[in-house]
């Protein structure tokens, strides 16, 4: 819990939530394979994009950051062995 709260002091909560959406819609993604997830990539820079745009302020540095947490869910996800079906009966 200690790394998680150096964390959170160094980049803020802010940063942490938009890392943590962003890995969040694309690791969902992946229940549709790789190629939904790069989609989603883009998804999560788009609204990310439209969100700061709404807000008082623009902050590129949370586009980067929801960009990061997408990133990472694809790297996770490339880098996990596939798991077996374990409802298929042969």
């Amino acid at each position: 819990m200690k790394i998680v709260d150096k964390i959170i002091k160094k980049v803020g909560w802010d940063k942490t939530l938009h890392y943590l959406v962003g890995a969040l819609l694309t690791s969902w993604a992946s229940l549709f394979g790789l190629w939904a997830m790069i989609f989603s990539v883009l998804f999560v820079v788009a609204i990310s994009y439209l969100k700061e745009k709404l807000d008082d302020t623009f902050c590129k540095e949370d586009i980067i950051a929801a960009t990061l947490g997408s990133a990472t869910s694809i790297v996770v996800y490339i880098l996990s062995p596939p798991v077996e079906n374990s409802l298929s009966t042969s």
